[in-house]
């Protein structure tokens, strides 16, 4: 296995910022649509996209700082037409955001979970992290203690589990050292020292021959005890060094996609590739 430089194009279906959020045409649209996407919003910063079923079709969900209608909101659902908000967050919006969402199957029904900086969702108490089944919000045991900036779902071998990284040393009664495990009823730690030199921005789950493993990305250079540049491998109880990794500046973002050679892992960020020209952005490990 080793790690590569993307030299093809990148297609995108959907852009997030400040100004604009981009929604997908027909398969003959060669340009970006921004007008629709904004139909409802009067404003928007979006952090974070995921796909969600509430029972009625899959539906595009946004989180960040949102205004509708003039009302803030944290959490908002498309429906093809119009942009309307799905969260009741309690208390003073200033300097609140949502910073992640992720579809997870706690055991009872899947549910959108948000991480962000709230401590309040709905009528339910909620620190930084909380999720909504279609109909209300509840947290999840006490919450973590910081926001997580990424989150994922990954079954180590004991049933799927929500693993979430971010700026956070407690979850629920756990030390977790910037790393969580969520099993639908409490939290756990990994059972490995806090990642040594930076944070952790990215989690996605991989095979990659040898078994499914949880892949961590960020600016650290430490993680789980053992040397690991950029990005490491968590097997269900130890983490290893993903070939010689990455370096310079951080992984922010990670991704699945075969593209014809097999499934690989497509890391997103401002690193240097072993060998390669510096500031890549994005590099594949296969």
């Amino acid at each position: 296995m080793k790690t590569r430089l993307m030299r093809s194009s990148v297609q995108v279906l959907l852009a997030v910022g400040f100004a604009s959020l981009a929604v997908p045409c027909s398969a003959q649209c060669r340009e970006w649509q921004v007008n629709v996407g904004h139909s409802g919003l009067e404003s928007a910063s979006i952090n974070a996209l995921a796909v969600y079923d509430e029972g009625s079709g899959a539906r595009l969900f946004a989180g960040g700082k949102l205004k509708i209608a003039g009302s803030p909101f944290l959490v908002a659902r498309w429906d093809g037409a119009s942009w309307a908000p799905i969260d009741n967050f309690t208390g003073s919006y200033v300097g609140s955001y949502v910073q992640s969402l992720c579809v997870f199957d706690d055991g009872v029904q899947p549910v959108l979970v948000a991480s962000g900086k709230f401590v309040t969702s709905g009528a339910t108490p909620s620190r930084y992290i909380a999720a909504w089944d279609g109909t209300t919000w509840k947290g999840l045991g006490t919450g973590l203690d910081g926001v997580a900036w990424a989150m994922c779902t990954f079954d180590d071998g004991t049933g799927p589990a929500l693993y979430a990284a971010g700026h956070f040393i407690d979850a629920g009664a756990a030390n977790a050292f910037r790393i969580a495990k969520w099993d639908g009823t409490t939290w756990s730690y990994l059972g490995s020292p806090a990642p040594g030199g930076g944070m952790v921005y990215a989690l996605c789950a991989f095979d990659d021959g040898t078994g499914p493993a949880l892949y961590a990305g960020g600016g650290f250079h430490h993680l789980g005890g053992v040397a690991a540049n950029r990005i490491a491998r968590f097997d269900g109880s130890s983490w290893s060094a993903v070939g010689t990794g990455l370096f310079e500046g951080p992984v922010r973002c990670m991704t699945i996609l075969n593209n014809g050679t097999g499934p690989a892992i497509y890391a997103g960020g401002s690193f240097e590739v072993p060998g390669a020209l510096r500031w890549v952005g994005v590099a594949i490990w296969n």
